[in-house]
């Protein structure tokens, strides 16, 4: 055995550079003493994977090929090549991709593109020299990995959970149901089942996918590290994961109530440290072809699942994103490399696709209103992301549909729609200005002097990205980029606004966020990682960092010199601001809800709403720096969607953004 791995490690030394040589004799060192039973022989190793050619495109995250054409989702676009001479690849067409593009997947003469915030994006491909966009679907959150099953599309939304997505009609996508498992990444579906890489939980979940509008959890598997990608064959799912324990779990599924792990292959790590996230995998015939970051491509022997061979590694990358098998070539996704051809002759065959019968499809009738006991649901075709309140209106903020407004008295009484272009994420109301917030389609300015006739001024920002908006006075500040710089609008002219041409960046500002204007100057803000005091600068198109508060904040909300925060570990603390350079905490509890976690703050009046993933909270802030909670409002329908906007309140009603799930108007009394 020790003269067999020494003249493996001899062959191996004179093909790779020191770097790669150390990285794959520690692959083997493990092999050989920790895994006795996955001991490589040299003569097992069939191919030298040999590099062939680039394909240049920025920030290359996912790749799919058809025939002799791949795909290629690059920064900022989809870009279609002839690899027919894979030494001498093609463009043909590119097209530009809004948001940041994760994943694609292929049907027919259709791409669609996961993008993360941007949604999933259609995309005609039957003439590959010229990619056409068709439209787009509205992800619940981030859409980062998905999968297809007829006309069945799965969508991995990151910490919001799964949706499911009628693709039937590829110019037209519909919303059929979701579920709320922990921070979805990557999946993959076969049958009445769907297989979930949960990254944060560190498992595959086994979703029956049956009732495609009502999706139920089976069963979830541990992995050694947090997971990502996903691959089926046979009565195995194989398991890519990562961040103390790069390799690959295999899963037998073949009764899903019972799956469990039968190997896992852990792979050393050189460069975990800064390692982003995210690991793939495909197979071809039998081989298993793992893309593991920034070390490489490895493949592996499944002829016997329960005993993971490893065959051959590439080692020569950028950071290995994603990956397409075709015949005798591995097409990777490697980032600032672009896309990367990889020669593996004698080992990559056609990509293997297992989906079985695809889930029946059955939809309810449209209702645009639901009268439920002390509860009305106001539904639109779109998802409703927020709304603002006046005496007489209700805007909405209703994705791909555009703005929606009705009567505040009687909402089933439509007073006006307007389509935008692009997805419609917020909207503020000044005067007879509505100001919407379109993503990379920039902010919208509408004029309203025509109640029922909307009119666009004036459209500013465009290529952004601009979402979530606050409004103060003579000024919007508002959420951009999708990891979320901040910028400012000046509306002083309400027919002009201008916006800030350069953002304030703020460090891991991503996701959660919910918060408010304080005094006249300052402006709180909340993310995973910490929660902010922002003050304004004299130029009214700037803000200044001036405070931060080291703790994960889910969600913030301001009552004079007080900040309140929410953290995901469900708690809810009070800090005095007086000073906003060096704000303290002065009052903490934690909360007596059977949720699983808390979300998003909001002050109306004196009262304090805090969401969880499934009610109300309603706080009373007569003392202002200790709380004192009311009530719990269980919201039936919300469990497993995302509460957008800041919960708003009016004459004894709260006003929830559930988006798929609609507009709640719940009587508060």
């Amino acid at each position: 055995m020790q003269l067999a791995s020494e003249q493996l490690y001899s062959n191996l030394k004179s093909k790779y550079s020191m770097k790669n040589f150390l990285i794959v004799a520690c692959i083997l060192f493990l092999s050989f003493d920790c895994h006795e039973k996955e001991e490589i022989q040299p003569d097992e190793i069939k191919s030298e994977l040999k590099h062939i050619s680039y394909i240049k495109s920025n920030s290359v995250r996912s790749v799919a090929a058809k025939d002799k054409i791949v795909y290629i989702v690059g920064s900022g676009e989809l870009a279609s090549a002839d690899i027919s001479d894979p030494y001498n690849p093609q463009i043909l067409s590119k097209v530009p991709l809004e948001g940041v593009g994760y994943d694609i997947e292929l049907k027919g003469d259709y791409a669609f593109v996961a993008s993360r915030m941007g949604g999933i994006h259609v995309f005609d491909i039957k003439n590959p020299s010229s990619i056409r966009y068709i439209n787009t679907y509205d992800s619940l959150e981030q859409a980062t990995g998905i999968a297809i099953n007829g006309n069945i599309l799965i969508c991995c939304n990151r910490t919001v959970g799964v949706e499911i997505v009628d693709i039937s009609n590829p110019g037209k996508p519909l919303f059929i149901g979701k579920i709320k498992v922990s921070e979805a990444q990557g999946a993959k579906c076969r049958g009445n089942y769907a297989y979930i890489g949960e990254h944060y939980k560190k498992a595959m979940t086994i979703l029956d996918i049956s009732n495609p509008s009502n999706p139920k959890v089976v069963k979830s598997v541990n992995v050694p590290g947090n997971a990502w990608g996903v691959a089926i064959k046979g009565g195995y799912a194989y398991v890519a994961h990562g961040h103390g324990g790069h390799g690959v779990s295999v899963i037998d599924i073949k009764n899903p109530e019972n799956a469990k792990v039968v190997t896992s292959y852990n792979i050393p790590v050189v460069n975990e440290t800064r390692s982003p996230d995210c690991w793939e995998v495909q197979i071809s015939g039998n081989y298993l072809f793992f893309a593991n970051g920034y070390d490489g491509v490895y493949v592996f022997d499944i002829s016997h699942p329960e005993k993971l061979e490893l065959v051959t590694s590439y080692l020569d990358v950028d950071y290995a994103h994603d990956l397409a098998i075709t015949k005798d070539m591995i097409i990777l996704a490697d980032y600032k490399n672009g896309c990367q051809l990889i020669s593996a002759h004698g080992i990559a065959g056609e990509q293997h696709i297992d989906t079985g019968i695809q889930p029946k499809i059955v939809r309810s009738d449209y209702k645009p209103y639901i009268q439920e006991e002390s509860m009305v649901k106001i539904f639109s075709r779109g998802q409703i992301h927020s709304c603002f309140l006046d005496d007489q209106y209700i805007y909405m903020a209703c994705g791909t549909e555009g703005l929606e407004i009705v009567d505040i008295v009687d909402p089933r009484n439509v007073i006006a729609k307007f389509k935008t272009d692009g997805t419609a994420y917020d909207v503020v109301v000044s005067g007879t200005i509505a100001y919407l917030s379109c993503g990379g389609k920039g902010l919208h300015a509408i004029d309203l002097s025509d109640i029922h006739n909307p009119r666009l001024i004036k459209t500013i920002g465009a290529g952004r990205f601009l979402n979530d908006m606050w409004i103060n006075h003579d000024r919007i500040i508002l959420r951009t980029d999708t990891w979320a710089t901040t910028g400012c609008v000046d509306i002083s002219d309400k027919f002009n606004p201008k916006i800030s041409v350069k953002d304030l960046s703020i460090d891991h500002f991503m996701l959660q966020v919910s918060d408010d204007v304080f005094s006249e100057n300052y402006f709180a803000a909340a993310n995973s990682k910490s929660l902010l005091v922002l003050k304004y600068a004299k130029n009214p198109l700037s803000l200044e960092k001036i405070a931060v508060i080291q703790e994960p904040t889910n969600g913030v909300a301001v009552k004079d010199h007080y900040i309140y925060r929410t953290s995901r570990s469900k708690s809810l603390h009070v800090y005095n601001a007086e000073n906003p350079s060096n704000p303290h905490e002065v009052y903490s509890e934690k909360l007596t809800t059977s949720s699983s976690q808390s979300e998003k703050l909001s002050i109306e009046g004196n009262q304090l709403y805090l969401t969880t993933d499934r009610s109300v909270m309603i706080y009373d802030l007569a003392q202002a720096d200790k709380p004192k909670f009311i009530k719990e409002i269980v919201v039936p329908g919300i469990e497993g969607n995302y509460i957008y906007g800041r919960i708003k309140s009016r004459n004894n009603k709260l006003y929830v953004c559930a988006g798929y799930s609609g507009l709640w108007i719940i009587e508060n009394k």
